[in-house]
């Protein structure tokens, strides 16, 4: 039976909560990525971002992406037995990290070898990864069910509690000072996702059921296949920077990552903010209102990505020492990979909504080969430009790939979106300013703040950001 939930939350309030909590989780770590930088050197960072490439993997297969069956689960299910459901899909979830902990046990040697860190790491990879997924499953649960509140206070929380322990633990921790960066990153995951697993089986009280395991994974299988193919396009270049160039150059790559991240996180609090809706309006067949917030939503994005690159250059400085300086010449082509990124949500959400997502990981994984090859070409000869540029021309093929998908394959005739040009011209166009103005840090500044202007004249004009 079909579920039909209130919209008593505009979609206004849901975005303002969502953007204001990212913009806080943002602050705290600008705030404390200057202090982290110089704790930390460029080949302790290094390791960090290997860790997490390799967390990044982990996390494909433990879960089974089942988070990913949630947002359809809630138009699909009747409230009454939504709780039972989301219990039952963990179960699947922590099968297979019982399987892959396992594994880590018994090869904890050879792994070592291979994922290059410590014996002991080996063994909290699986047990981290398996917390995040628990973690990130309750927050897209909140999410679906619009309780932005809750999102938004936990994701402050555990932001601090984290860096606070990352310092504690870097402190006793000075001839491995990395060990303590990933320390304080793990546990308030390991304990939050304690917490979440008692009131989630509490409350579902359903470990097994056919119907739902095979709901979920019809779904989420081929997640899977498209969960490998972002981790190669997001982490690969990190992981051939090290065989190619070294762990130094990783850790300049990942601290420009870091500050891209961003207008990552703002396109993440948007689009989960955007999705529900867009569910609910693709439901009620409301075109007219898709293409009216639709519209809205890209120029407020365009917006903010090229408000971002015209600041980046000097927030950069103030966030890295002068060793990281290099990576300022990364911004605008990691920004360029987040803004096509944001394009292929558009055509990717309709596809998700049919439930067609073997064409969502047949992209992905073409586009992450297509990395790979090109990592493979530029990183000897161009270093971490190279790998900014294949990731790039990635996330181009990725966006018109589903772009034709769904115009062309799934439901063309409800497909109705024309409005990317207008927006991907603006930010090329300034994302080449970047470079023409780096020494002149007022032109850039100037622009930013008459693009802020405009945007919140346009906010108060139509009263509501989408």
């Amino acid at each position: 039976m079909i579920r039909v939930f209130s919209k008593n939350k505009s979609i206004s309030r849901v975005v303002i909560l969502n953007v204001f909590g990212s913009f806080v989780l943002q602050g705290i770590s600008l705030f404390t990525a200057p202090i982290f930088t110089r704790l930390l050197s460029p080949s302790d960072y290094g390791i960090v971002a290997v860790y997490t490439a390799w967390q990044g993997l982990f996390m494909l297969f433990i879960g089974l992406q089942t988070y990913g069956s949630i947002a359809n689960a809630r138009i699909t299910y009747e409230k009454v037995i939504i709780d039972a459901y989301l219990s039952a899909i963990m179960t699947l979830g922590f099968l297979s990290f019982a399987c892959i902990l396992g594994g880590c046990v018994i090869w904890q040697g050879p792994l070592s070898s291979v994922f290059g860190i410590q014996r002991n790491l080996v063994i909290l990879l699986p047990i981290h990864s398996f917390c995040v997924f628990v973690v990130n499953f309750y927050t897209t649960k909140w999410m679906q069910f619009k309780d932005v509140e809750k999102n938004a206070i936990f994701g402050v929380s555990i932001a601090i509690v984290s860096v606070c322990l990352s310092l504690v633990f870097i402190y006793f921790l000075p001839e491995a000072k990395y060990r303590g960066k990933i320390y304080g990153a793990a546990i308030p995951q390991i304990l939050s996702a304690c917490v979440f697993l008692v009131f989630l089986y509490k409350k579902g009280r359903c470990f097994y059921n056919k119907e739902y395991w095979r709901y979920c994974l019809k779904l989420t299988i081929p997640l899977i296949f498209h969960g490998a193919g972002g981790l190669i396009l997001s982490q690969s270049d990190r992981i051939m920077l090290k065989k190619f160039v070294g762990e130094e150059s990783v850790g300049i790559y990942s601290v420009g990552y870091s500050l891209a991240l961003i207008i990552s996180s703002i396109w993440g609090a948007l689009n989960t903010s955007w999705v529900p809706f867009y569910y609910e309006y693709k439901k009620d067949s409301n075109r007219e209102l898709i293409l009216e917030k639709a519209g809205r939503y890209m120029t407020l994005f365009s917006v903010l990505t090229m408000g971002f690159l015209l600041l980046a250059p000097e927030v950069y400085k103030i966030m890295a020492p002068s060793a990281y300086w290099n990576g300022i010449r990364l911004i605008p082509l990691i920004a360029l990979a987040y803004y096509f990124n944001f394009l292929y949500a558009f055509p990717a959400n309709h596809e998700f909504f049919y439930q067609k997502t073997i064409y969502i990981s047949l992209g992905t994984l073409v586009a992450a080969g297509i990395n790979i090859g090109l990592n493979f070409l530029f990183i000897p000869v161009y270093g971490d430009i190279g790998a900014a540029v294949a990731t790039v021309v990635a996330f181009v093929f990725l966006f018109l790939f589903h772009d034709v998908i769904a115009r062309y394959v799934v439901r063309n005739l409800e497909y109705h979106f024309k409005f990317y040009l207008c927006g991907l011209v603006s930010v090329v166009c300034v994302a080449i300013l970047y470079y023409f103005t780096l020494s002149f840090w007022y032109i850039r500044w100037a622009i930013a703040v008459c693009l802020g202007v405009f945007l919140l004249l346009r906010i108060i004009k139509q009263k509501a950001l989408f």
